[in-house]
Order: C-alpha cells, then sequence, then structure tokens
C-alpha cells in the first residue's frame, strides 16, 4: 500500500487542501487496523522529518487524514496516529438541484 505525507495548510474544515511536499512510503497494514483512527508505525528514514508532516492520505483505501501525532518509539521507529478526514474523502456539493 502507499501512504502519502504532505504538508497541510489548510484548516480542517476546508474541502480542497492546500497540500504540499508529498513523501511516498509503501506500507503493509495489519488485517486489524482501524481504517477510521489508523496507527502506522514508520521506520526512519534519513533526511526525514516526520513531525514536519500533519496530513496523509493512503491510496488503496481512498482516504485522506489528519496526522494528530507523531512520536519517536526509539531511534528507528516512529508512530503516526491519524483521524479520518471526512470532508476530504467524500466533498458535497453545495449545488443541490
Amino acid at each position: 500500500m502507499k501512504l502519502t505525507l504532505y504538508k497541510n495548510s489548510s484548516s480542517n474544515n476546508t474541502i480542497g487542501k492546500t497540500i504540499a511536499d508529498s513523501l511516498e512510503i509503501t506500507i503493509n497494514l495489519k488485517a486489524t487496523c482501524d481504517v477510521v483512527n489508523p496507527t502506522i508505525i514508520l521506520s526512519n528514514i534519513v533526511g526525514v522529518d516526520f513531525l514536519e508532516f500533519n496530513y496523509a492520505t493512503i491510496d488503496e483505501l481512498n482516504r485522506s487524514y489528519f496526522i494528530t501525532s507523531v512520536d519517536s518509539l526509539n531511534r528507528e521507529l516512529w508512530k503516526l496516529t491519524m483521524t479520518f478526514d471526512m470532508l476530504e474523502t467524500y466533498p458535497v456539493s453545495l449545488n443541490a438541484s
């Protein structure tokens, strides 16, 4: 699966977020992963500061997420805690017929 991390400069209630500086990472989710509030463990990547990212997408799930916390577990592992961004994942048109 592909996890893409971003730097989001938009407010949480914005549809069509302004995102930049993408970083694609291949991940393997466990079968019991919570798709609404996932926790992802990542290995350290030289030159990457996971603390700089606050937004993510998981392509295979077709979902967007806010990164709510980034915690160092040790020198090699990082835990990203995320929460589902419903507005960006399922945008609603305001032009109802």
